[in-house]
């Protein structure tokens, strides 16, 4: 007898390890790369394009905070962490 998604969920909150062993066995390995490729190569190049705002910073005003950002990353120890808050 197995209770369905929708019965499991609205039994209350779990615990994550909970969570993961219940849904662990619905998940399928999945031997195929060709999303997992096709989304690292969009990855970098957004990633390429965003580096223009680290890059060629000169003496703009206001700065852009993702050289901000790159600034503060480079600083940091390497175990620091940071959260933001966009306000949206």
């Amino acid at each position: 007898m197995s209770a369905s998604l929708d019965e499991f969920v609205a039994a209350g909150p779990w615990p994550l390890r909970v969570v993961i062993r219940a849904l662990l066995p619905l998940a399928k390995p999945v031997t195929d790369r060709t999303f997992l490729d096709a989304m690292l190569e969009q990855h970098t190049a957004a990633r390429q394009k965003l580096r223009a705002y680290i890059d060629h910073v000169g003496k703009r005003q206001p700065i852009h905070p993702e050289y901000v950002a790159a600034t503060v990353n480079e600083l940091a120890t390497a175990d620091a962490v940071f959260t933001v808050d966009t306000g949206m």
